[in-house]
């Protein structure tokens, strides 16, 4: 009964408070002076949200050939980042920027806004599996399974945003073709440059992953209790008999083998006792 007798006392405060700011004296309608207050206010907020929608509709094709450039540059970016020993949180948020950017546009634009929480849904369930996965094996490089991760999102969400896009701009059309050569010749003119220059980083080298696999099948095979482990590898594949090396693996036996294709290599046996 307290608590509805201060409601009641706050609701006149508040009338006559509002009375004294928009006037009307005593006989002022508070009712109507307050819907008509937020009819203003949705009307403005409808008025701006479609000049945006307009704005962005008309940049649509500049937006997506930025966009469609902007993959291989930041790809040059994180990799020079590493090289350097610099964090890669500049390229990881930009990457996110742009992800989020691109779908809230999408989103914005779009009249079919269930499909974007749909697509969530779907993608946010892959992800946390995905984690769940990782912790359960252990989490060699997150960093780096977080960046990858990214890209991976990124290309459905892409593909639903860029429907939206060419929904609502024809031109986008075009632009996208623009974006993709204009892509494809940022990536073969880095190729071209690391080659020349030795600088050709191969993405899964270097980084402890081949051992941790091998590990893993090691101790998968000592569970089922195998007396040992045998495997086959070129002869001139000396990255790949250093990874094995290390792993315990030794060469029991030198031979010429014949490949699918006619040709006949040089083959070495590596064999683990476990």
């Amino acid at each position: 009964m307290k608590n509805s007798t201060n409601f009641k006392k706050l609701l006149r405060k508040s009338r006559f408070f509002a009375i004294a700011v928009f006037g009307g004296g005593e006989k002022a309608n508070f009712g109507a002076n307050g819907i008509s207050i937020l009819r203003t206010g949705r009307c403005i907020l409808l008025n701006g949200y479609r000049r945006f929608q307009s704005y962005v509709t008309d940049k649509l094709p500049l937006l997506v050939l930025l966009f469609c450039a902007a993959q291989p540059v930041l790809d040059v970016l994180g990799y020079w980042q590493n090289e350097w020993g610099i964090s890669n949180t500049f390229t990881l948020l930009a990457r996110m920027l742009l992800l989020g950017g691109s779908v809230f546009l999408g989103f914005l634009l779009t009249d079919r806004k269930w499909i974007y929480f749909v697509a969530a849904g779907v993608l946010g369930a892959f992800t946390a599996g995905h984690i769940w996965a990782c912790m359960e094996v252990g989490y060699l490089l997150p960093v780096d399974d977080l960046m990858n991760e990214i890209r991976v999102i990124l290309m459905p969400l892409t593909a639903i945003c860029f429907i939206t896009f060419l929904r609502k701009n024809e031109k986008t059309f075009d632009a996208m073709k623009k974006g993709m050569v204009l892509s494809l010749g940022i990536i073969v003119a880095v190729q071209i440059l690391s080659t020349i220059t030795g600088t050709d980083p191969h993405t899964y080298q270097n980084k402890g992953i081949g051992a941790y696999v091998i590990t893993q099948l090691i101790g998968k095979a000592q569970e089922k209790n195998a007396a040992s482990l045998s495997l086959f590898t070129d002869q001139d594949n000396h990255r790949a008999q250093q990874c094995y090396i290390k792993c315990g693996f030794h060469v029991i036996n030198s031979f010429m083998d014949e490949m699918s294709n006619g040709k006949r290599v040089h083959r070495l046996k590596m064999t683990l006792a476990l």
